[in-house]
């Protein structure tokens, strides 16, 4: 799990870095994630 949030980091700090459409696809791919994981 502590894995999984070092990755979900990671896209984070990329998403950061490329603003644009790109960012919405990865927020949006990151609380998908998110709600797969915590249920």
């Amino acid at each position: 799990m502590v894995s999984f949030i070092h990755l979900v980091i990671l896209l984070l700090n990329l998403s950061l870095n490329n603003f644009g459409t790109q960012t919405n696809l990865l927020v949006k791919l990151l609380m998908i994630l998110l709600r797969l994981t915590v249920r």
